[in-house]
């Protein structure tokens, strides 16, 4: 006999959007963008791209201010939703690797630097809540060298800001007032997409 589950059915919360960023860094630098958890066995060896890669890794993490619950009107459904909205911040560090000759890492660094604040960039991060806070000095790193190939190194810090929202349809995040029994007239209601 099994025994019922006594918790509710409960989605994931909002996660930071990895896989925006792992594009977006792609996007910019023309080469391979790994996360540092990851399994990487092949950087730096896609055909018709340098010779070269990003391992990206979250540095830090926090809030900004109090998480808000919000409701807003839902014409589909002509109730009102809840939204759960959270400011955060965080530390996005960029390691650049080259085994490209003719590439040294912090040019790699500079091409997304120089491209991070370009429309291209912004139509990817914007649709995550995304937006570019500052972005830190290039440090060069000291490179390695296997042989006879020499691994160039760097790394640059991106620091964003984040809006961290639930989906109102998300099942775990509540009940709301779908009807209320009253004279039918609300003073002071704000459609939800004007």
């Amino acid at each position: 006999m099994t025994t019922p589950n006594p918790l509710p059915n409960i989605q994931p919360s909002p996660r930071v959007p990895k896989a925006v960023l792992q594009t977006l860094i792609e996007t910019l630098s023309g080469v391979q963008a790994v996360w540092s958890t990851d399994p990487s066995p092949d950087l730096g060896r896609r055909a018709g791209t340098e010779r070269a890669w990003i391992i990206l890794n979250l540095q830090s993490f926090r809030n900004v201010g109090t998480d808000e619950l919000r409701q807003a009107y839902d014409p589909t459904t002509d109730s009102n939703v809840n939204l759960q909205l959270g400011n955060r911040q965080f530390t996005l560090s960029c390691g650049a690797r080259s085994l490209d000759a003719t590439l040294e890492a912090y040019d790699l660094l500079e091409r997304v630097r120089f491209r991070l604040r370009t429309a291209t960039a912004r139509a990817i991060f914007a649709p995550a809540n995304l937006s570019l806070r500052d972005i830190q000095a290039v440090q060069v790193l000291s490179g390695k060298v296997a042989g006879t190939q020499a691994l160039k190194a760097a790394s640059m810090d991106v620091r964003w800001n984040w809006m961290a929202a639930a989906d109102p349809l998300d099942p775990g995040q509540g009940d709301y007032i779908a009807t209320v029994n009253g004279d039918g007239t609300t003073n002071g209601t704000i459609p939800f997409n004007e």
